[in-house]
């Protein structure tokens, strides 16, 4: 991955930390869920790493990154978010395609199985609830740093030819650190 390639401790959806015992398997969601209903810190005892990435489990409907900014913010005001996106059309296909350890459900499937923030239970099933959701969630991100301004907000098109080098502006680490890790079979490169 970009930043642990630029030698950042980096979690990429495993924490590893105390609640391994739970049935996570080192999901940082697991972690961060058990944190956030006892009232601490979202990241506490979840492997002290300085960044966390994909820290969501689509499997069991847990998306910290979209459903708890403020309790992202209460623990941590001066965090940076690193929004990730591509193009709706692109981002679309891949949900549609995207099955996990589960080959009977796409994403998209269990996006409409959870309530989350910006898409109820049940919706999902037309492209325009998909896109509905997509753009009010960045939105939504963009408006909660807008109003605490205390954290930075860095958005990376990862389709963007140049997103090697807005990374290498931005972090100062290697453009050639930068490229598709999390290719599904099938893929265009």
């Amino acid at each position: 991955m970009y930043l642990e390639c630029g030698g950042v401790r980096t979690s990429h959806n495993n924490c590893f930390g105390e609640y391994d015992a739970l049935r996570a398997k080192g999901k940082c969601a697991y972690c961060i869920q058990v944190n956030i209903d006892r009232g601490a810190p979202p990241l506490e005892r979840c492997g002290g790493f300085d960044a966390y990435t994909e820290i969501e489990s689509a499997a069991f409907g847990i998306f910290p990154q979209i459903d708890h900014l403020q309790e992202f913010h209460d623990a941590y005001p001066e965090a940076t978010f690193v929004y990730t996106w591509r193009p709706f059309e692109s981002w679309i296909a891949s949900v549609n395609k995207w099955h996990g350890n589960d080959p009977t459900n796409t994403l998209r499937d269990k996006f409409s199985c959870f309530n989350i923030t910006g898409l109820p239970a049940g919706a999902g099933e037309e492209d325009e609830d998909m896109r509905r959701f997509y753009d009010s969630h960045r939105e939504r991100v963009r408006a909660f740093v807008r109003d605490h301004p205390g954290h930075r907000l860095i958005e990376i098109d990862v389709e963007s030819e140049g997103a090697g080098d807005d990374l290498e502006n931005t972090f100062g680490i290697d453009r050639r650190c930068w490229g598709n890790r999390n290719h599904m079979p099938g893929e265009d490169d």
